[in-house]
């Protein structure tokens, strides 16, 4: 089990599925439960992202969100379209609420810290060789903390978390730098945009409609782009071979269900079909391939449903 289960965190999660490039796996805490990743400059340069965006100038909105960024910019110290190359969540556990913000990119920290200092409850505290600003976010009722550098904003709900960020990044703190994850890093597929992770999954208090998800303990999810296909890439580790075959067939059944409506939901019966779903002891592997082109076309024509006025 330990054999497998390395096979699929060490060479199909590990090897970008938590790393996509640029991201760096020492600012990573290596007890970290799951992680996402999200490539904005890889998501800039998809045909996805051009073709959305060809949409949206089609519909007259484009000029109002530029000029929106850029207004924002001036308030808050940052462009998020322009000025922000990735955005990565982690924790070391699966609390709500409890995990840690890093986005990598270009920061006016001046601007920054004159917008919290508008905060009565702003407050500083000094922490090795940085400042950590901490503030009481009345909305959802919490304290917020957070670290602010010119390549670097870090951002948590508790001192301790924000505390072993810091750490993680100076190097002081065991990163995931220090694992498995440079040796297969070189493996992480171009035209990567979204990667997911998550280990010890059966920690999770499940409700008892979803028992069988209860027996998953490992989770991989990459997503991008590949000559022009829209790519998503999912791996389950599951408790054993036989909630394994089980969860596969259940996919393969909704995949069919999905597809017997075709001639009222085509758009939804081709995107189902575009779906593979396989099962190798404990194993099951997802995949899901498109063209572009034509996945936009597709989500045009839904949005066209969405949109049309109900009798």
């Amino acid at each position: 089990m330990n054999a497998v289960k390395f096979s699929l965190i060490g060479i199909l999660i590990l090897s970008g599925l938590v790393f996509a490039k640029p991201a760096d796996p020492s600012l990573i805490p290596s007890d970290a439960k799951w992680a996402v990743h999200v490539d904005v400059n890889a998501i800039q340069n998809s045909a996805i992202r051009n073709a959305i965006w060809n949409i949206i100038k089609n519909e007259g909105k484009a000029e109002k969100i530029t000029n929106q960024m850029v207004a924002l910019k001036q308030i808050i110290g940052f462009n998020p379209v322009e000025d922000v190359d990735s955005v990565c969540l982690y924790n070391n556990s699966f609390v709500p609420d409890n995990g840690i913000m890093l986005l990598q990119g270009r920061f006016d920290t001046e601007k920054i810290e004159g917008i919290l200092n508008l905060d009565d409850s702003h407050e500083t505290i000094s922490y090795e060789n940085s400042t950590i600003h901490k503030w009481y976010e009345k909305k959802h009722k919490h304290e917020v903390f957070g670290s602010a550098a010119p390549d670097m904003l870090i951002v948590a709900s508790h001192q301790s978390k924000i505390e072993s960020a810091l750490d993680t990044v100076s190097g002081k703190e065991k990163s995931m730098a220090d694992s498995v994850v440079p040796a297969v890093f070189a493996n992480s597929p171009n035209g990567t945009f979204l990667i997911l992770s998550a280990t010890g999954i059966g920690e999770i208090k499940m409700p008892p409609n979803a028992a069988m998800l209860a027996h998953v303990e490992d989770i991989g999810l990459i997503m991008g782009e590949t000559d022009d296909n829209l790519s998503v890439h999912g791996a389950l580790t599951m408790s054993s071979p036989e909630t394994a075959q089980q969860i596969t067939q259940v996919i393969q059944g909704l995949l069919a269900f999905g597809q017997l409506h075709a001639d009222k939901q085509p758009q939804i019966a081709k995107l189902a079909g575009a779906i593979t779903v396989s099962c190798d002891n404990v194993l099951v592997d997802i995949h899901f391939q498109y063209p572009v082109d034509q996945l936009v076309e597709i989500m045009k024509k839904l949005k066209n449903i969405h949109d049309r006025p109900q009798n």
